[in-house]
């Protein structure tokens, strides 16, 4: 039975050039569960900064 999500769970998906979504659980919130995203867009021609670089 699909779940609603994009498999891999909390893994860096590229979307597009300098752009990677990633999916995380559903989280309850007054008892109904929502899907988590998040989105990191890489901002110009630098790295991305340290704290972020454990999710490539």
């Amino acid at each position: 039975m699909p779940d609603g999500f994009y498999h891999p769970l909390n893994t860096l998906k590229p979307e597009g050039t300098g752009i990677w979504v990633a999916d995380g659980p559903s989280v309850p919130f007054y008892g109904v569960n929502f899907p988590t995203r998040m989105t990191v867009v890489r901002i110009g021609t630098q790295e991305l900064p340290r704290a972020f670089r454990w999710l490539l």
